[in-house]
Formats: C-alpha cells, structure tokens, sequence
C-alpha cells in the first residue's frame, strides 16, 4: 500500500499561496487573493474564472463585498484599499495610506476592509492606528476616527451602518459614523482583543480576548452584560448565530463553545482535539464549522455537539473557512496556500468538473440503450454512458437559459431541446453538435417529441399550436391549429400517423399527421376527430402501447379513457383532486393515474375497476412504469419506488432515507430500458446516478451502480492491518465506507484484496499499474461514492456490497 494514491480530492489551485477569500452576498461569486497580488474571480455555478486582476505585486490579505454584492474592496499589504468592479473586474478607485504618524509598522489585517451595509462607504484600518472612511462610489476620502494607541486588528460595521467597531491591543472602541466621535471606549480585557462581532440585530457586541475572556456589550450603554470566562487559554475567534440567540467561541484551549447570550452561560463545550482559529455558522444556525491545527475542518450539530463530518485534503493548517450564503458547501484557506470545496451534505470535497452546475431537472434514456441525457436549469445538456458513467457531451447554445424539455429521436442518434430562449435545437448525439436552430416562435416551447419513426419533431407552443418539423432538415412541416386555448400536451400515436393534443378548451384533438391543408401561408395538419367530454383543462394523455386506447386527465378530477377509432368514452374513472398525468404500463392491462391530493391510483384498463393506491405517496412530477412492469418510478423532489403489483412503497426504505438528506436527494428518475430494471436519477447536488433494482429470496434491494461525481468508493473493504497506509488515506478510506474492523460476512474484502484485483486488472489491459494515482481516484474500476455516511452510531452497523 506503500505509494498508492487514492485520487487527489479537488480544489481551487493557483501558483501562489490563497491568503485571502470572500463570497459575494448572492453566492454566486468566490474571491480570491493570492500573495502575488493576483485577484481571481470564481463563478460558483462551475467554478471557472470570470476574471483575473493585479494589485502590483503587493500581497492581498483582506476583502470585503458590498452589499449589493457589485463591488469588492481588497486591503493589500502595501497598505492601500483597492474598490473592484465585480462584473469587470476593472479597478475602480484606489485608497493610499500615506500617512506615517507611527514609525511601528505590522503586517496589515485580513480582517481591517468593511463595507457599510449601505454600500455607500468603506472603512480601512490604516498604519497609523486610525480608521479612515471612503466614498464607495466616488473615492472621496471621509472621516478619519482617531484614537487607538495600537495596531487594529478588525473593523466591522453594524447592521444597521451607524456605528463602527474596532479593536486593538486592550480595548474595542465603538464609532459614530456621521459625526466620527467615539460613544464608548470598552475596556476591561487584560489581553489583545482578537475578535469582535456584532449582533445580528446590532444591539449587542461581543469581544474575545487573549486574557481567555468573552465580553457581551450593551451598545447603547457601553455597558459590560457578561464576562464569559471559561475557557483557559486565548480566545481567538467569536461568532453570533443567525438569529443572535447563540455565541460560538473558539480557544487555544482546543475547545468550541456555545453560550446562551441572554444568559450568559455555557450550552455546549465541544472538544475539538486542536486550537480553533475559525468559525462559520450554517445560514439556518444549526450547524457550526471549526478549523484546527490538525490540518482539518470539522462540522459540528449546534443542537446535540456531534461532530457530523471532518474535512481531510488540506496539508497544513487551515487558517480560515466560510459557510456559502446557500449553505450546501464550505470554503476553506490554509496555509498550503490551497482554497478547497467542500459539500455539506456529502463531508466530502466537492467535484465542480463532471457535473451540472446547477440542478438536474430531467433524464431521457437513449432508445440505444448505451447512454442517456441529463437538462439542468445550467442551460446544458449532458449525454452519459450508461455502463460506465463517463461523460460523452455537454450541449452548450441555449445562451444560459433553463432546458424546458428534451427528447431522443427513436434511433438515438438526434436530439430535439427546448429552452426559455425561445428556441429549438437539433443536436447530433455522436459529435455533439448542433445540426439546426429553430427560431421564429411566439413564446417558450414548452415540449418536444419525437415521431416513433424519428423522422418528424412535434413542438408544443404558446400559442396554442403544435409545430411539426422535419427532423433531418429542419424544415416546418406542418402546424397542428385549431385549439381555442393553450396546448398542455401532444404524444404521437405509436405508429406515429396521429397526434393526441390536449388544451386548456376542455378538448382533445386527433390530427392526421400526413396529410394537411394550405392555409395562409402555412400547412396545416388535419383534425381527424375532436374528444368532448371533459369539463375543464386537459392535462395529462396517453396512448395505449397498441394505439387503441387513449387516457385522459383533466382538471374536472377525472380520468377517461377514449376508444381511437370511434371517439367513445370507454370509461370514466373518478379522482377526488384535479388529475396532472397517466400512463400506461408496457402490457397495456394497467393505467396509472395522479392526482394533486395527492394520490396515485391503478387501474384495470379493460373493466375499468380501480386496483389499489401508492401509499405514502406525495406530489408527483412524473410517473412511469418498469419495462418488466414491476415497479413504478415516481418524482416529485424525491425519487421513490413501488411494487405495481401491490402498490407497496419499496424504496428509499426508512433505514436509508438519511443518504438522501440535504443536496443529496434525487428529485427526477427515468427507467433504463434494458433486461435489468435500473434506473438513473438526478437531484439538486447536479449529480446523476444509476441504480439497479435487484430481487433476491423475495426482498427487493436497491444498489448505485455508478455516479456522475466521481468519487473513491470502498464499500465493505476492511483496512485493519493494512501495511504502509498513511493516516490520511485511512481516513479518506474509512470516509468512502471502509471498515475498520472485518465483519464476519464473506461479503467483506480485505484492502489489500480490493487493490489487487484492481492491479491485476489494469495488468490484464496492459495498463501500467505503477500509474495509479488517477485510476484509483472517483470513477474507477473501485466504483462510486458510497451513501452519505449516516450518523455516527448507524456508521457502525452500515452495510453494503461489494461492486
């Protein structure tokens, strides 16, 4: 085990040393300052650079944004505060300290740059002990508050903008902005006061000390509420909860802890093996992070104290961490120079290059049964191998817009998208490249689909038509006209001569889709019958695997069901909410319907007899059988699983629900037509997953195959005894379901036994085993990210198999 390396966890590297960074207010910008004096500008959807800036060699060591998140202003240790166009990255004004009252010179802080809540303003702490106040906007010079004796080592506005705190060696100060006096000199401290905080409501402040004190002020009186004097070594960091009931302190005295603030007492001292030097609540306050010498970050439940997950990947001391403004990830600086990603909901750092950079809202599966495709609300289309998860193409072009909707051609070979631009794409799915742009229509395009032989594209429009195109030319063929209101839906007929449209008029129309009429410019398709009989929106249809039958659901709480070649009502079939979709399963014997109440009921088509319900069940986006008729998929935020047969809710079993905590929940499914039934998901954390449903000794199991994050996974590998393992990768390992302890279940493999297979394999391919470090890393032969680590007494009896 002695050299191997088990992938390198992922982060933002730079070729100077991370001494500084900052989120924007929305949480879609990360700041960067590197000690060359570099600026470097993240997008947060997918991490790449928007912009790069210099400060002229100087290091940058503090940042803060503006409120309305347009600019960002930079201290710089050649003592200037730089203001940053945040869309431009353009310099906008520069502040110069030139004042040299004091010969003591120090290293400026991180901490000395704040914005005014307004935005209006910016306060420095300068070299010469004073604070000096700057136009936001125009770069004029204001007030300078003056009267710390000593270095200032934090400057922080108050919610509200109309005081400034401040600290140095012994004392905080409290400021008035719009006359520059000092209200209060708080003394009392016998160390450097290292930390201050306002309140969220602004009425208190809190400072913490080296003289192993935390003080609670009264900012009106000035007055000391409590002196907080547990802890027994230096105080380097203090930090109100979003709601302003709590206080977190972190101490050399290698503890965290929470006090009530009202109160004044201790809630929780939390032993965090280390000195802590940062703290970050969660946006909800219910989760606290900490850094530590030990090169870690550790997450900790505000509530209970539990430690809920520790960061391992950086390789010195982490120096600084920040909550994201969502709260689904933390940032973290350290002294290897390094910022690092890491997801809240997984503990795991966090992979930005192999996903979606925003959530997955639909999958369709390839009629070629070797790949399938992911639409984000990114504006991008992901194709995928099924078999192996790798990555085929991303379809770029709909200028950033939300993919509405998607669909295969029949021979797997096109793609037709819709999008919030207004637009129409046909995209090649082997070169990934896009064939034609249909522009030209009156509003979005709310769905597409492709005819059964692949030859013709129906898109459903706003303005109550359907547009048939040619799906190799990209020619309009033919616009389907006559609805008096919106169109909700349109399916082909399954031998593709008929389209099925349903409408806000209560209706449902039958076109012939090979022939039409010239009208005004345009051909026409031909209404071959007009199904009456629902009274209110249609929403949902379906055609019948043969084409005989076609179902309905309609807004009036029903269900009917439609003989093809007559028009006749077959059957009516009664719901007690409004009825959003149906389908069929393959045999045809068995209708699904929902409702919003919500329920999901089966049906059988040829007697019309209601069948059972899915218990438990909530609202559904989409509903679809297995291709073996087994089971049901159904979406809506969540993925579950049901047996048709008898309706009973299968998966995820309460036992597992925690994997799908946070992020982590699947929210759209898709059935992968095949001879297994499998399934692929894709959720809110932009990953997508396939899974296998596997029946053994009349229990049903449910086991991820593989995922699009491609993380190490060494479920039910044991690594006790492992030779020349450092402590690092057995951490890491035990992180991805590695057990420290053998279990007495043959299922369990050693390490060793895992990693040579693994060798021999790559041996077998003529692969060079030696070169490991990549092929060891996620999405190797090893598999996929295990389930989110439940918690820590579930962690103990966690069982899966071995991929």
């Amino acid at each position: 085990m002695v050299g191997v390396q088990f992938g390198e966890l992922p982060f933002l590297k730079h070729d100077y040393k991370v001494l500084s960074f900052i989120y924007s207010p929305d949480g879609e910008s990360f700041a960067v300052g590197l000690a060359d004096g570099t600026i470097i500008m993240y997008a947060t959807s997918n991490w790449e650079k928007t912009w790069t800036s210099k400060c002229d060699g100087n290091e940058v060591v503090g940042f803060a944004y503006s409120p309305a998140g347009d600019q960002i202003a930079s201290g710089s240790s050649d003592y200037t505060v730089r203001l940053w166009d945040v869309t431009t990255g353009q310099c906008r004004q520069t502040f110069i300290d030139c004042t040299c009252k004091k010969e003591k010179m120090y290293e400026p802080s991180k901490d000395c740059v704040a914005f005014s809540p307004q935005g209006d303003s910016v306060a420095s702490g300068r070299r010469d002990y004073t604070i000096q106040l700057h136009g936001a906007k125009t770069g004029d010079s204001g007030r300078v508050l003056d009267g710390h004796t000593s270095q200032i080592c934090k400057v922080s506005y108050s919610p509200k903008g109309d005081t400034i705190a401040s600290s140095s060696w012994d004392i905080a100060r409290i400021w008035d902005v719009s006359t520059g006096m000092c209200r209060y000199t708080l003394s009392g401290h016998l160390g450097l006061v290292k930390s201050i905080a306002y309140s969220p409501q602004g009425d208190l402040l809190a400072s913490a000390s080296s003289d192993q004190t935390v003080r609670i002020w009264d900012i009106e009186s000035g007055k000391c509420h409590h002196i907080l004097a547990e802890h027994s070594n230096d105080v380097e960091i203090i930090l109100f909860s979003p709601k302003g009931n709590q206080l977190a302190s972190g101490s050399q005295d290698e503890t965290l802890r929470l006090w009530d603030v009202d109160a004044g007492t201790c809630i929780r001292k939390i032993s965090c093996r280390t000195a802590v030097h940062a703290l970050a609540f969660s946006p909800r306050g219910d989760l606290v992070a900490s850094n530590g010498h030990d090169k870690t970050v550790q997450l900790w439940d505000a509530n209970t104290g539990e430690c809920r997950h520790t960061f391992i990947g950086h390789i010195k001391d982490v120096q600084r961490i920040l909550y994201s403004p969502k709260g689904d990830h933390i940032a973290s600086m350290s002294d290897d120079g390094i910022a690092r990603l890491w997801d809240v909901g997984s503990g795991t750092s966090r992979i930005v290059s192999n996903s979606h950079s925003k959530a997955v809202s639909r999958l369709t599966y390839s009629p070629k049964r070797h790949q399938f495709a992911s639409c984000s609300k990114d504006g991008t289309i992901r194709l995928w191998d099924a078999g192996t998860g790798a990555s085929i193409h991303t379809l770029t072009g709909h200028d950033d817009d939300v993919v509405i909707s998607f669909a295969y051609s029949p021979q797997g070979d096109q793609i037709f998208s819709c999008s919030e631009d207004n637009t129409v794409r046909l995209w090649d799915t082997e070169s990934g490249i896009c064939r034609h742009i249909f522009t030209g229509h009156n509003g979005w395009v709310s769905d597409v689909n492709f005819s059964p032989q692949g030859c013709q594209v129906a898109s459903i429009n706003e303005d109550r038509t359907v547009g048939l195109w040619n799906a190799e030319t990209g020619a309009s063929q033919l616009i389907l006209t006559g609805h008096r209101a919106r169109v909700m839906n349109a399916v082909y007929s399954p031998k593709g001569d008929q389209i099925a449209s349903a409408s806000e008029d209560h209706t449902v129309r039958l076109w012939n889709v090979i022939t039409g009429t010239y009208n005004q410019n345009f051909i026409t398709g031909t209404c071959q019958r007009t199904l009456s009989g629902h009274h209110n929106t249609v929403l949902g249809i379906a055609y019948s695997p043969n084409g005989s039958l076609i179902a309905t659901g309609s807004r009036d709480r029903t269900v009917r069901l439609w003989i093809v070649e007559t028009g006749e009502c077959k059957h009516t079939l009664d719901h007690d909410a409004l009825v959003e979709k149906v389908v069929f399963s393959p045999q045809g014997n068995i209708l699904a319907s929902v409702d919003v109440n919500p329920t999901v009921r089966l049906w059988d088509v040829e007697t019309g007899n209601y069948c059972h319900a899915l218990a438990k069940h909530g609202d559904s986006d989409s509903i679809a059988f297995s291709p073996s008729s087994n089971f049901i998929l159904s979406t809506h935020g969540e993925v579950r699983l049901w047996d048709a047969a008898t309706g009973e809710y299968l998966w995820p079993s309460s036992n597992v629900t925690s994997i799908f905590a946070g992020d982590w929940k699947p929210s759209t499914a898709v059935w992968i037509a095949s001879d297994t039934d499998s399934f692929a998901t894709g959720g809110r954390d932009r990953s997508v997953r396939v899974w296998d449903v596997i029946k053994e000794g009349g229990q049903c199991r449910v086991r991820m195959r593989w995922r699009s994050t491609g993380h190490l996974n060494v479920e039910d590998a044991c690594v006790q005894d492992v030779e020349g393992l450092s402590h690092l990768n057995k951490r890491l390992l035990e992180q991805r379901g590695a057990l420290r302890i053998p279990e007495t279940d043959n299922k369990v493999a050693t390490m060793g036994s895992v990693v040579s297979k693994f060798m021999s394999s790559l041996t077998r391919k003529g692969q060079d085993p030696s070169v490991s470090s990549d092929l060891l890393s996620g999405g190797g032969s090893l598999g996929q990210q295990a389930e989110q680590r439940r918690d820590s007494q579930q962690t103990k009896d966690r069982r899966f198999s071995m991929q």
